[in-house]
């Protein structure tokens, strides 16, 4: 507990009341005196500013897929194609299918494998990343996106078709499998012999890891 005191001279006194330990005692004495430095001499306040502004911390929480083990550390790679170096210490916990282990006690190989896909929070300090918590899955935990297009059939087979996209200038192709809503204009199930060459037709699906996957097509 801290208490101020005014002098006859207008400086302001800070007296430390509780107790505390000899090394706490003298980090608290440094603070004061930064702190006294700083009201009274705007030169001594500038190179106190200078010490700590190379310091920056922040939390920072990501998704990442792993790309490379090696030793003690891992090589994880953002959905954006950021490399990041990560190197699991005695205060990071990981967990894995509801199990968990901290870096103290850590095999990287009993536990992360090549394309595994990582929640990592932890604390950015300029350009290290310090992992608190790694949580591991085998399927990313990026929602999937949808997508909405507007085409005209190019082609088609049994089991693939391939749509040229309105406003794009390549065609895209797609598979169809038993998961693929097929349907008309009144909205009746068809098959891939009722796709016509140049039929105009409506997809919509989902995007994951940058790749489409059909979910239904509809005639125009």
């Amino acid at each position: 507990m801290l208490a101020q005191e005014t002098t006859e001279s207008g400086d302001v006194v800070i007296e430390k009341k509780s107790e505390i330990s000899e090394h706490d005692q003298t980090a608290t004495n440094q603070i004061l005196d930064n702190l006294e430095r700083l009201a009274k001499d705007p030169e001594s306040s500038e190179k106190i500013k200078e010490k700590y502004d190379g310091v920056v911390n922040k939390n920072r929480g990501f998704i990442a897929q792993v790309t490379n083990l090696k030793d003690s550390a891992l090589r994880v790679q953002t959905p954006n194609g950021e490399d990041v170096f990560i190197t699991p210490d005695k205060s990071t916990t990981i967990i894995k299918k509801g199990k968990s282990t901290t870096g103290e006690n850590l095999t990287l190989s009993e536990w992360f494998t090549i394309d595994d896909w990582l929640v990592l929070i932890g604390v950015q300090n300029n350009d290290v990343f310090s992992p608190r918590r790694i949580i591991i899955a085998s399927e990313t935990p990026i929602p999937e996106e949808q997508f909405v297009l507007r085409g005209t059939m190019k082609s088609s087979q049994s089991k693939k078709i391939e749509v040229n996209i309105l406003g794009q200038e390549k065609s895209e192709s797609f598979t169809i499998d038993k998961n693929v809503n097929l349907v008309n204009q009144a909205n009746e199930t068809i098959t891939v012999k009722d796709l016509t060459i140049e039929a105009p037709v409506l997809l919509i699906g989902t995007i994951k890891n940058n790749k489409k996957t059909l979910q239904t097509l509809r005639l125009l």
